[in-house]
């Protein structure tokens, strides 16, 4: 017990030294933290030690590591270096262009498959729990590297009403919103944001530094004349470096004041 209290007692001694070097600027947003070996040597520590007071560090907030780099100053985020804009763009033959994926390629292989509503994506939908829903998995990267991964869900009782979902659920969205919209649908969207501690295979995926947080994003495609909901997509990316932006232009009408 007393070898442990004494471990602790050292891991949050060294853990408030690299704090104080942090908030005093000897350590500057963005700079590297010195290596467990190189931590070990200069305390006389254990790499188990610097290893426990690095976790603590990344846990508050006040430094993020990446894969195969080492840990790093937490940047000074009160400036985002990206957006990621959430927009929808009717284009002059009709067409609908998703800002937040135009521009986009895929990353391997789309993954399609049918599977059971969960819980919550069942009262999103508004079907019964376990219904069966089409599932489009993709894995996407603009040009400067950014990925989000895109899943869109059409449950089976959309692709019952309409031949081509029938013949062939697996479209993505700009597919699916002709497709409704020929099968005379008026639709209508809104997207819903929340963050979140990724788990391990979004950070893998997404490139998200240890300690960075993960943006959900679920948009909700409805018949905007019954209020139906006709689809959902969920796209994941990461919340470290970026604000989500959505343009509004809102009639007082729509809002029923």
């Amino acid at each position: 017990m007393a070898a442990k209290t004494e471990t602790t007692t050292k891991v949050a001694a060294l853990t408030q030294t690299l704090r104080d070097r942090i908030a005093g600027g000897e350590l500057a947003p963005g700079a590297p933290i010195p290596s467990e070996a190189e931590l070990g040597v200069e305390f006389g520590l254990s790499r188990g030690t610097v290893r426990n007071a690095v976790a603590q560090l990344r846990a508050e907030g006040w430094i993020v590591s990446y894969h195969g780099k080492g840990s790093f100053v937490r940047a000074n985020v009160d400036r985002p270096t990206h957006n990621h804009t959430r927009a929808l763009v009717t284009q002059p033959d009709g067409t609908v262009t998703d800002v937040a994926t135009d521009g986009t390629t895929d990353i391997g292989e789309p993954s399609q498959y049918r599977d059971q509503a969960t819980a919550d994506l069942a009262l999103t939908l508004g079907v019964a729990e376990h219904s069966p829903v089409f599932v489009h998995d993709r894995l996407l990267a603009d040009p400067a590297g950014r990925r989000q991964a895109h899943r869109l869900y059409i449950p089976l009782t959309t692709a019952a009403q309409v031949p081509a979902l029938e013949e062939n659920p697996f479209v993505t969205p700009q597919e699916l919103y002709g497709i409704l919209a020929s099968a005379g649908h008026t639709l209508g969207w809104a997207d819903y944001v929340r963050a979140r501690v990724p788990g391990p295979d979004d950070v893998a995926a997404l490139r998200i530094p240890e300690g960075g947080l993960l943006y959900v994003i679920r948009r909700v495609t409805r018949n905007a004349a019954t209020g139906a909901v006709l689809a959902v997509e969920e796209t994941r990316t990461s919340a470290h470096d970026t604000q989500v932006e959505i343009p509004l232009a809102v009639a007082l009408a729509d809002m029923n004041v």
